[in-house]
């Protein structure tokens, strides 16, 4: 009866995976680009401030793609639950990032429009001089 429940965990675990395990291939991809884009970014003074964050980024998706293989094939619950945490810290680092830039972004704009750069270039139809 235990030997039962527990293949129906694997195949449960195996039909959960499958989603994942069928773009895997864009993960690891996805992952490794976004590595080699940390590297690249590492390389210069301004870069080696974030770079460390494509390269983590890259790292968790990687891990991710790997665990849902390893679930995939194996049945291993543990290693769904594991890719899908991956996944998970991916998706909160990439929306604090993006909120991060949206916050920045207004800031940059707020500070343009009251120090009259705006107001600048329209009275000089379009010349920033």
């Amino acid at each position: 009866m235990e030997y039962e429940s527990e293949k129906n965990m694997e195949s449960l675990v195996r039909e959960l995976s499958y989603p994942l395990y069928k773009g895997k291939s864009w993960l690891k991809f996805y992952g490794i680009i976004t590595i080699i884009t940390g590297v690249l970014a590492a390389l210069s003074i301004v870069g080696i401030l974030y770079a460390w964050l494509p390269v983590w980024l890259g790292v968790l998706v990687n891990g991710a793609a790997n665990k849902v293989e390893m679930a995939y094939h194996t049945g291993n619950k543990q290693a769904l639950i594991e890719a899908q945490q991956k996944l998970n810290t991916f998706f909160v680092i990439n929306s604090v990032i993006m909120l991060i830039t949206i916050l920045i972004s207004i800031f940059i704009i707020v500070v343009f429009f009251s120090l009259g750069v705006f107001n600048e270039v329209i009275n000089n139809n379009g010349d920033f001089y």
